[in-house]
């Protein structure tokens, strides 16, 4: 529908240089796309874990945040994965990508802030596994 008057909220989450450079507070440092954890190579669990976020030689010691892709692999129900710093984490406060049927394979993009000592939780309500992609950090 054309006709109805719509409203646009834009937060800004960091910005782009051409430089490249990781010197300035809140710059985005794009990276190639690198898969970081895969927990199907471990057993099928619910709730929260622990996920320490990998430093590459160009990464500051701990960024303010990371950029990727969540994908929630559902096993026998309904669920979701919820993803946020370590420190901070409240199970069920939020969800980032939500699985309405059991057997479903789902992904979605997801600007996490890291927590002290550059960890992140991640936390199912049930069973389920999950892939997080890792593509650019925050300095």
């Amino acid at each position: 529908n054309t006709t109805l008057d719509t409203d646009l909220i834009v937060d800004v989450q960091g910005w782009f240089n051409s430089t490249g450079s990781a010197s300035y507070s809140g710059l985005f440092v794009p990276m190639m796309p690198s898969r970081f954890v895969d927990s199907r190579s471990s057993a099928l669990t619910s709730g929260l874990r622990m996920v320490p976020v990998p430093l590459r030689y160009d990464m500051p010691h701990c960024p303010t945040a990371v950029l990727g892709n969540l994908t929630l692999i559902s096993q026998s129900s309904p669920t979701y994965a919820q993803a946020g710093p370590w420190a901070l984490f409240t199970n069920g406060s939020s969800s980032n990508v939500n699985a309405d049927t059991a057997r479903t394979v789902l992904a979605n993009a997801a600007l996490l802030k890291t927590g002290h000592g550059n960890y992140l939780g991640v936390y199912t309500p049930n069973a389920a596994h999950f892939i997080v992609d890792l593509s650019g950090w925050f300095v």
